[in-house]
């Protein structure tokens, strides 16, 4: 919800880390994914 996708678009995996962001540009609020980390990475 947090990205404007609908649920079954975008899989998350348990123990995954997401670094997510908001920011005004234009005048417009975004939301950016910096980074996904997946738990084998960790």
């Amino acid at each position: 919800m947090l990205l404007g996708l609908k649920q079954d678009s975008c899989p998350v995996r348990k123990g995954a880390l997401w670094w997510i962001r908001t920011r005004e540009r234009d005048g417009d609020v975004q939301t950016v994914v910096v980074t996904v980390q997946s738990p084998e990475l960790l």
